[in-house]
C-alpha cells in the first residue's frame, strides 16, 4: 500500500575526513515521500518523532507492502523520496541508522537504505549476519563492487554521510563515511547503462529471498534520523 506523507529535511554542514575544505549546502525544507508498507502494518510499520525527527520501522512476517513482493518472496516497510535525483552532479546525503542491540539476524539480504533506478537498487545498504555493506549494481543487475562500512554495531547510532554524482558513465563518484571514517572514494559508473529512471532515495527494511530463509523470518526494528540531502559547495 502506498501512501503520502511529509517529513522535515533539516540544515546541516560538515567537515569529513578524505574532503578538506568540502561543505554541505544549507537546507531547511520539506521534501515530500511515500510510504510503502504492507496494509494491515498500519498501527505499527512506521512511527515519526516530531521531537527528534526519529523514524521507528517495524517489519514483521508477512509484511509484503504490494502485491508482487509477497508472490516473489519480499518483504519490506519503506518511505521513498517522491522527486528523483539529478544525473552528473555532486549530491550530499545524510542520516544516522540504529539497529538495537538485539535485532535479529537473518540471511540472505537485508536492505537498510536505497538509491533505486527504476529497474534495481543501483547503490544501497547491505546488511546481513552482522555485516554492513555498500553495494554497487553498475552492471546489469549484478552487484559491481562492495564497499565494506568498518566499525558499523548493533546498539549505537551511525551517522551516514554520501557524496554521489549519478552517471552511467566514468564521471561517477561515491564517497562515504561513517561516523566521519571514509568508507570509500570510488570513481566510475554509479548507474548500469540500461538504467530506467533518475535514481531516487528509499529508507526503511527491505527483505527479499524468504524461500531461502529456514523458518519463520524474524520481526525485525530500525531507527533512523536526520535525513538530509544537499548541494556540495566549496
Amino acid at each position: 500500500m502506498i501512501q503520502r506523507c511529509v517529513l522535515y529535511i533539516a540544515g546541516l554542514m560538515l567537515v569529513l575526513s578524505g574532503w578538506p575544505s568540502a561543505a554541505l549546502a544549507q537546507l531547511s525544507i520539506m521534501r515530500s515521500f511515500a510510504v510503502e508498507r504492507a496494509p494491515h502494518a498500519e498501527p505499527y510499520a512506521i512511527r515519526f518523532s516530531e521531537a527528534d525527527q526519529t523514524v521507528r520501522f517495524e517489519l514483521r512476517p508477512g509484511d509484503c507492502a504490494k502485491q508482487r513482493d509477497c508472490a516473489t518472496e519480499r518483504e519490506r516497510v519503506e518511505i521513498k523520496e517522491v522527486e528523483r535525483d539529478p544525473l552528473h552532479q555532486l549530491v550530499w546525503y545524510r542520516f544516522a541508522l540504529y539497529l538495537p542491540a538485539d535485532y535479529p539476524e537473518m540471511s540472505p539480504k537485508q536492505i537498510l537504505g536505497q538509491w533505486h533506478d527504476g529497474r534495481r537498487p543501483a547503490l544501497s545498504n547491505r546488511y546481513e549476519n552482522g555485516t554492513l555493506w555498500l553495494d554497487l549494481m553498475a552492471g546489469a543487475s549484478k552487484t559491481t563492487h562492495k564497499f565494506p562500512v568498518k566499525g558499523f554495531a548493533k546498539g549505537a547510532w551511525h551517522e551516514l554521510v554520501y557524496a554521489i554524482r549519478w552517471s552511467p558513465n566514468e564521471d561517477g563518484a561515491i564517497r562515504a563515511w561513517n561516523n566521519g571514517g571514509l568508507v570509500t572514494d570510488y570513481q566510475g559508473p554509479t548507474l548500469s547503462a540500461d538504467w530506467s529512471k533518475r535514481p531516487r532515495f528509499k529508507i526503511g527494511i527491505y527483505r527479499s529471498h524468504l524461500d531461502r530463509f529456514s523458518g519463520t523470518p524474524p520481526t525485525q526494528v530500525a531507527y533512523v534520523r536526520g535525513y538530509s540531502r544537499a548541494a556540495a559547495i566549496q
